[in-house]
């Protein structure tokens, strides 16, 4: 998919949010060291190009192991408070785009796409939330991408794209009644 196909905010019904807290990848079990550190060795054994991290936590912990991801998307907010910790992102471009929480905008999702595309590294900071904006990552990448994002409570999510992953996003869509 080379655009995003949706010229609406597409807003999710609950029951839709509440499919999309299952992961959508593989789901790396721990804390956020041993998850992330797991998800990151993962990657670089499968060679996953490009790389899309999605909120805070997830974009630190792979910076701080040394992967740094084509595609950050970051809101400077954890678990709804504000994220203190700030991640060096010398060398990015950063982009600035709002998003509504529970939604996802068509400017966030065109914002997402171009940062996947374009050359060079990209920061997406979003004034809003930025948790769905890995729907529209997904779509964005290749085959061997991977788009990777944290998992509450739990651990850390990596989506090793290929056609079923967008296919499964693409179904997600349709069934929020966006064809």
């Amino acid at each position: 998919m080379r655009r995003w196909p949706y010229g609406r905010r597409l807003c999710f019904s609950e029951d839709l949010k509440e499919e999309l807290r299952k992961p959508l990848g593989v789901l790396y079990v721990g804390d956020v060291t041993s998850s992330s550190r797991q998800a990151v060795e993962a990657i670089l054994a499968r060679g996953a190009e490009p790389v899309v991290t999605v909120g805070d936590v997830t974009t630190s912990s792979f910076i701080k192991q040394d992967l740094k991801p084509k595609t950050a998307i970051v809101d400077y907010r954890f678990e709804r408070v504000d994220f203190r910790e700030r991640v060096d992102f010398s060398g990015y471009r950063v982009v600035r785009i709002r998003n509504p929480a529970g939604c996802i905008s068509p400017e966030a999702a065109e914002a997402v796409f171009s940062a996947v595309r374009d050359e060079g590294s990209v920061v997406l900071v979003v004034e809003g939330e930025e948790d769905l904006l890995a729907l529209p990552a997904i779509l964005a990448c290749g085959d061997g991408g991977a788009v990777a994002y944290g998992q509450p409570k739990t651990g850390c999510v990596v989506v090793f794209v290929d056609g079923a992953a967008r296919g499964r996003v693409v179904d997600i869509l349709r069934r929020a009644g966006f064809t």
